[in-house]
């Protein structure tokens, strides 16, 4: 069973630009990722120092969910709580995401 802890996004100001940071550490490592971390640019006059942390987390989710799958079977560890009806709807867009997947290699996993 593979084990992803995400980190908590980081927000990091520049002259030409904020940035967000988004790491994450899996065990055991996988050949899967280069780099277990990304960046996203926010240019100006937007300011990623006022998007509340829901905003965040859904941006890292968003951009995350797509790997679990490859990476399946897998437990996700975040350092904040979903509510009962978020987490069963990242559980479900992840099932359909497998189905789909198993659906074009020939699966049935």
């Amino acid at each position: 069973m593979n084990e992803i802890w995400l980190e908590r996004p980081r927000v990091v100001r520049d002259r030409s630009c904020d940035r967000i940071e988004f790491a994450w550490r899996v065990e055991p490592q996988t050949q899967l990722y280069q780099r277990t971390s990304f960046f996203l640019r926010v240019p100006s006059p937007s300011s990623p120092t006022t998007f509340p942390d829901r905003l965040l987390w859904l941006i890292a989710l968003l951009c995350l969910h797509p790997q679990w799958t490859l990476l399946r079977p897998c437990r996700i560890h975040l350092p904040v709580r979903l509510g009962a009806g978020e987490a069963e709807f990242w559980l479900r867009l992840l099932d359909a995401a497998v189905v789909t997947l198993e659906a074009h290699r020939g699966g049935n996993d």
